[in-house]
């Protein structure tokens, strides 16, 4: 004696997180381990999904004083570490043009849809 037994798929609906209020998020650490491996990466999660006002702001607290660009060109490569593949604009800072796989134009000379094309479309891999 044999079953058959057949799978049917039931919609769910997809949970939707709210918007958050407009508010300042003070990360302690900010040059840290965790604020790059987790927190970052959550945070940005969440901007993608709609879900951080547009006021939304992030005060970084850590060890070593820098400035917003070094900062941000901090977690750029720390981003660029963990990818497969990275692409850097034109006119980012030099040590992420460095850490960058492949460095394209600057964002004014359209530089994102040059990368797109070239590196992902075409498949123009170096």
């Amino acid at each position: 004696m044999s079953v058959v037994v057949e799978a049917k798929l039931h919609p769910i609906a997809e949970s939707r997180l709210p918007e958050a209020d407009p508010c300042v998020v003070v990360i302690f650490g900010a040059s840290g381990d965790l604020t790059q491996r987790k927190l970052v990466p959550a945070l940005y999660h969440l901007a993608c999904t709609d879900c951080l006002a547009n006021q939304f702001k992030v005060l970084g607290v850590g060890r070593d004083q820098m400035s917003d660009d070094e900062f941000r060109a901090l977690n750029d490569i720390l981003m660029f570490e963990r990818a497969g593949f990275s692409i850097a604009m034109g006119q980012a800072d030099e040590r992420v043009r460095h850490a960058a796989h492949v460095v394209t134009t600057a964002n004014t000379e359209e530089g994102f849809a040059h990368g797109i094309e070239d590196y992902i479309l075409n498949a123009r891999l170096e």
